[in-house]
């Protein structure tokens, strides 16, 4: 095993402690009973079926932390690495921050790193869940702010605060999506007013939102914000050292799966007679947006960007790129042509090249 996989391990027992840690204080200091824990896994499986939870229901929270939880934290922290090594003071807008599993993998990629995180979320239940995973991390300071996309957007609250790193995990399409080309760059625009000159941008989702991501993608190719698709590198192996949410999921599951407050479709999405392998549900691989705000300051803030990107070590660590992946890279606002260099395009414009330069 090399170092790079040895702190990848570390990274994996980590967040896996942390988490089964969180569900358990969760359901103790706020008297979540197993019952509740039943109806919130039933919220979550509406998910399955292109339905959509309540996400205050009580225990909705608590089921999230240990079914969702590690699984979103292991590929944002595996897309996080992706950006090199990041120490100092960093300061974060987490937009559906959920149970605060940005907050979780920032701490366990970067224990150098002091994270100071507004984590914006609309529901009170997930937030009241994440408070306690958050309570365990050293090295970030976390400020919960319940408001939507729009608010943060449209500078109704954090009004002027820009932001080292902005992340998105799991939250497309909730309240962002814009059907027309002047929406899209309004939204875009926006968005880069909260990234500092030299500002990160990460939007993580699951793959089966690629379609998703890539309409989110299209808001941001009239802005200064150079961006590429990839996909995290996380897979089944990973899932045996979560050995501390196994614990808990066992000592939940019989309650839990006999209960009548358990849908069909949730005991199918927890499986049924022969629960998971992942107590705390399926890792895969999730597809990822990573931008760079490349452009002059909009804002008067003189001081330098404190994320700064360094040479990081090859290792499995590394981002491979999706087969459709593009790199687009923006023009200034002020400019305003659209560009979207797409690989069928680059190919037909060196085919024409070489056959000026034969005619030549």
């Amino acid at each position: 095993m090399t170092r790079a996989e040895r702190d990848w391990a570390e990274i994996i027992r980590n967040i896996d402690v942390i988490t089964a840690m969180a569900a358990a204080l969760d359901r103790e200091r706020r008297n979540v009973t197993l019952d509740e824990v039943a109806h919130g896994f039933s919220e979550l499986a509406r998910l399955r079926s292109g339905g959509e939870p309540d996400y205050n229901a009580r225990g909705l929270g608590t089921a999230y932390l240990l079914y969702y939880l590690a699984r979103r934290a292991l590929n944002t922290a595996d897309a996080c690495l992706s950006l090199g090594e990041l120490t100092g003071e960093v300061r974060v807008l987490d937009i559906g921050a959920g149970t605060n599993a940005g907050a979780l993998a920032l701490a366990a990629a970067f224990p150098v790193a002091h994270f100071d995180v507004v984590a914006l979320e609309p529901s009170g239940e997930m937030a009241a869940s994440g408070s306690f995973a958050a309570t365990e991390l050293e090295n970030v300071s976390l400020r919960p702010v319940l408001a939507l996309l729009d608010d943060v957007l449209d500078q109704r609250v954090l009004p002027d605060e820009t932001f080292d790193l902005v992340m998105m995990s799991a939250m497309l399409p909730y309240g962002w999506r814009k059907e027309t080309l002047v929406e899209r760059v309004e939204f875009g625009e926006r968005l880069l007013m909260r990234l500092r000159p030299g500002g990160r941008l990460l939007v993580i989702e699951p793959r089966a939102k690629l379609d998703e991501l890539e309409t989110f993608e299209r808001c941001l190719d009239r802005t200064g914000i150079e961006y590429e698709l990839g996909e995290t590198n996380i897979s089944g192996e990973d899932n045996r050292l979560l050995v501390a949410c196994t614990k808990v999921f066992w000592t939940w599951y019989p309650a839990v799966s006999h209960s009548s407050n358990l849908s069909r479709e949730a005991l199918a999405m927890l499986g049924g007679d022969k629960p998971h392998t992942l107590r705390a549900g399926s890792i895969r691989p999730d597809v990822v947006l990573s931008g760079v705000r490349r452009i002059g300051p909009v804002t008067n803030d003189p001081s330098p960007p404190r994320i700064q990107r360094l040479q990081a070590p090859p290792s499995r660590r590394s981002m491979p790129a999706l087969p459709r992946t593009r790199l687009t890279r923006s023009l200034p606002i002020s400019a305003r042509p659209m560009v979207v260099w797409g690989v069928g395009a680059m190919a037909a414009v060196a085919a024409i090249a070489v056959g000026v330069l034969a005619l030549l």
